[in-house]
């Protein structure tokens, strides 16, 4: 179920709009350039035209009525269209409907790239073509990579950008990677975002109600980290992080501030950890403090590969484990985006 429901004719304004923004981001070729010869023309296997610019475009009505049920239902159904040699597409751009057919048709071997994606996820949706659909939100999720550290310049106006297009051609997977940049964005940003590119309702609420729980999830990190380094305040925070960056020279002994290698059962192995947490006796929730340790490392040691490895290769087993109740699940999509890219790894392997 997506996360948001919207109305035919809501999706239909919103899909006007977008439109009419330039978001399909139209290439500059023009279109006497364009060959339109390969859809049927070319090995006399057209038995119906499409018009788009003032271009014909000869098309095998089979291999269109197979991807998509509304050329079917165009084909075979009363629609006047269907006794029609040449039909005419008159709100299409030749450009982005020929980059279309070519990523539907069976001899072309066009991919989705994320220069064209915007022209094309919206003809996949109207055509309901939806292996094509699912290709072209996969290539925006891999877009979405570049916005997963909120303080990027711009990142809330991109996710929100992006928020509108899953909330209009109903992308969940889209829809829910946006929300979960957004809400670890500053209020600031996404209000300012919110005036450009205006969401739904409902994604509002969820956007607040997980930035306030990332809040409380930071609030108390901070105490368990202020508790393992040996302090109360924030000057031994500070001075703790300066110290395991290397960034500033301490004269005080390791222990005093308790700074030392810790055994950690639950990553599987003794390695020099900077934050002292409880080990024995074993904790009930042994996946809960994988999360925390690895929000912990991304946090307040972002350097440590070698842990982070170890940290993100205990939640993947964890997240695999079938003994794992709804608990987990929530608290694995609280952790920000970057670290949930790098427990996937689909599209970057270092861990």
């Amino acid at each position: 179920m997506a996360l948001v429901n919207n109305s035919d004719n809501d999706l239909q304004n919103k899909y006007t709009s977008l439109k009419s923004e330039g978001l399909d981001h139209t290439l500059s070729e023009t279109t006497s350039a364009i060959d339109v010869s390969m859809f049927g023309e070319s090995n006399g296997l057209a038995d119906v035209t499409l018009v788009v610019e003032d271009r014909r475009i000869p098309v095998t009505k089979a291999v269109l009525a197979f991807s998509s049920p509304v050329f079917l239902a165009m084909f075979q159904s009363d629609f006047q269209e269907k006794e029609k040699s040449e039909i005419p597409l008159p709100d299409k751009k030749l450009q982005t409907f020929v980059h279309f057919l070519k990523c539907i048709y069976p001899n072309t071997k066009e991919q989705v790239t994320a220069e064209s994606v915007y022209e094309v996820v919206y003809l996949a949706n109207e055509y309901q073509v939806e292996h094509l659909k699912t290709v072209c939100e996969q290539v925006l999720l891999k877009e979405m990579s570049k916005w997963e550290d909120p303080t990027t310049p711009d990142c809330c106006m991109e996710v929100y950008r992006h928020l509108v297009i899953a909330e209009t051609l109903q992308l969940e997977e889209l829809q829910a990677r946006c929300i979960g940049i957004a809400s670890e964005g500053t209020q600031a940003d996404r209000e300012a975002a919110a005036k450009v590119h205006a969401i739904s309702e409902k994604s509002e609420k969820i956007i607040d109600k997980k930035a306030i729980r990332n809040l409380e999830i930071n609030t108390s990190d901070l105490k368990v980290l202020m508790k393992g380094i040996g302090g109360d305040n924030f000057e031994t925070v500070k001075n703790f992080i300066l110290e395991i960056n290397n960034t500033k020279p301490q004269n005080k002994a390791q222990n005093e501030i308790g700074f030392a290698h810790v055994l950690t059962p639950q990553f599987g192995q003794s390695i020099p950890f900077p934050f002292s947490f409880r080990s024995s006796p074993p904790p009930s929730k042994p996946w809960a403090e994988n999360i925390r340790n690895l929000r912990l490392l991304y946090q307040y040691a972002p350097a440590s590969k070698d842990m982070k490895r170890v940290a993100i290769k205990a939640v993947r087993k964890d997240k695999g484990a079938k003994v794992l109740n709804t608990s987990f699940k929530e608290e694995f999509d609280l952790l920000p985006e970057k670290i949930k890219h790098d427990i996937r790894g689909r599209e970057v392997m270092e861990y």
